[in-house]
């Protein structure tokens, strides 16, 4: 019985090398299979022992490998191996990174005209540079008289004067 027990906690660390594998090294769901199979004979061998003992470890490795599992998929990108597997979350705006995209911030508030006819993108003139753009609400006509409301990546987003 002793052998048994021992037998049981290898087969459960073992499962749980085999699932950290399959999150580090994709291999499409067979270390995960590999790693319920596993858990599957550590069931076996406490139905060895007794078959209440086999039934109260089926709920008890469900639990534990969905609370591993989640343990290494939050916690594992934060260790100093999963920083080196895991893509790290970089939190950017839409057009950072774009060059000309500071550019086109300060171009906000400025007046142009446009030059095609905003349907709704197309190009206007501001400060006698060509800037691509966008409008805010609907068509504008070409040499409509036009204010920059915001920038967004390579574009600015334009609405019609009124005059």
């Amino acid at each position: 019985m002793g052998t048994t027990i021992l037998l049981i906690v290898a087969l459960i660390l073992a499962a749980c090398v085999l699932y950290l594998l399959e999150i580090i090294t994709p291999s499409f769901g067979v270390l995960f299979v590999g790693a319920v199979a596993v858990q599957a004979i550590a069931v076996w061998q406490g139905w060895t022992i007794h078959r209440y003992v086999g039934i109260a470890m089926i709920p008890l490795l469900i639990g534990f490998s969905i609370v591993y599992l989640q343990w290494l998929v939050k916690f594992m990108p934060n260790t100093k191996l999963g920083s080196k597997i895991f893509l790290k979350r970089i939190a950017h705006t839409p057009g950072e990174g774009v060059p000309q995209s500071e550019a086109y911030d300060q171009l906000v508030g400025k007046a142009g005209t446009t030059t095609t006819l905003l349907r709704p993108a197309g190009m206007v003139q501001i400060e006698g540079k060509r800037v691509d753009a966008l409008s805010e609400s609907g068509i504008i006509a070409s040499g409509t008289e036009i204010e920059v409301v915001r920038s967004e990546g390579m574009a600015v987003v334009v609405k019609a004067v009124k005059k």
